[in-house]
Order: C-alpha cells, then sequence, then structure tokens
C-alpha cells in the first residue's frame, strides 16, 4: 500500500497492539503481521478507512459553509492595454470589406464590454500622448483636452492604423454623447 496509508494503518495497529513489521520501497510499503493477527489486522484497515470517510466528511461540510457565505466579486481592474486591445479586435472584426469597417458595432461592442467612461479615458490618454500626430483630427484632440493625462501606466498601445482609429473615436464620441442623453 501507498507510504501515507500504511504509515496510518501502522499508527492503528500500535494503538490495537499487535505487533508488526514494515518494509518501505519507494512510494509503497508491506506491512507483515502474523497469521493469527489478520482479523485485527482488518479491524484496523476498517477503523482507517473510517477515519478517512469522515475526514472527507468534516472537508465537504467546512466546504459546504464556506459556500453558503456570499460571494462578492473582486472589482475588475480595467488596464488601457486591455481597452486597446479590445479595439483592435472590435475594429479588425468589423472590416467587412477593403478599406470598410462597420464602427457603429465595433464601438459599441467595446462600451459594453468596458463602460463608457474606461474606454474616452483610454482614447483621450492616447490622442493626449500623440497630439502630434495629423492623422488625429483637431476636433477629437480638443475633446482629449478635456481629459487628465494618467501618468502612472503605460499608454495604451493600438495596432489600429490611426485614420480609422481616427474615425473608432468620432464613432465613439457620438455614442458616448447619446448615451449620456439617456
Amino acid at each position: 500500500m501507498k507510504n501515507r496509508h500504511a504509515s496510518n494503518v501502522a499508527k492503528q495497529l500500535d494503538e490495537d497492539g499487535v505487533k508488526f513489521s514494515g518494509l518501505k520501497k519507494g512510494t509503497v510499503t508491506t506491512i507483515t503481521i502474523n497469521k493469527a493477527d489478520i482479523p485485527k489486522y482488518e479491524a484496523a484497515v476498517e477503523k482507517v478507512k473510517a477515519m478517512y470517510a469522515e475526514n472527507k466528511a468534516q472537508k465537504q461540510a467546512e466546504k459546504a459553509a464556506v459556500q453558503t457565505e456570499p460571494v462578492v466579486p473582486k472589482p475588475r481592474i480595467v488596464r488601457p492595454e486591455d481597452i486597446a486591445d479590445s479595439i483592435d479586435k472590435a475594429v479588425s472584426e468589423s472590416n467587412y470589406d477593403l478599406y470598410y469597417y462597420d464602427l457603429k458595432t465595433a464601438v459599441s461592442a467595446v462600451i459594453s464590454e468596458h463602460g463608457e467612461e474606461n474606454v474616452s479615458k483610454a482614447l483621450a490618454d492616447y490622442i493626449n500622448r500623440y497630439n502630434y500626430d495629423g492623422r488625429i483630427s483637431r476636433q477629437n484632440k480638443e475633446w482629449a483636452k478635456g481629459f487628465e493625462l494618467q501618468e502612472n501606466n503605460y499608454p495604451p498601445v493600438f495596432h489600429t492604423h490611426p485614420a480609422v482609429l481616427d474615425g473608432f473615436i468620432n464613432e465613439a464620441r457620438a455614442q458616448i454623447k447619446e448615451l449620456e442623453k439617456v
């Protein structure tokens, strides 16, 4: 039998006053007893099995007690990198023909996943860090000035072309404005 089981059986045999010897080979232990002590050995094994069953029932009861307590979800930390990845994925999936994008659907998907405030902050952070880029419209640059530049994080990195991203930002601003009216 396995060493951990043999150890428990050996303790029980000691408690019952049964003489035995053991030989340990790797992960297996052999217990040797007199023929006359076989019923005592079997009783010791049954006691150990009962102990295992009792421990298992106790652990299941403890687990059930823990599960009945209300689980409070941890607040999900939204990183600008995650939002940038979601935007890139949504824009890529919205490309239905060469140079044609369904940005309304892409923006809706990203806003529903991350929320309008988080998306706005990530886009504004990108624009404010790359305000020298001429492919970002003047209107979007003016809009982004209303947000503070987040100092303690890395800027979001987009793999979407800046001109397409500018169209995404226009659509995001329009949808967010509509959501704020509601």
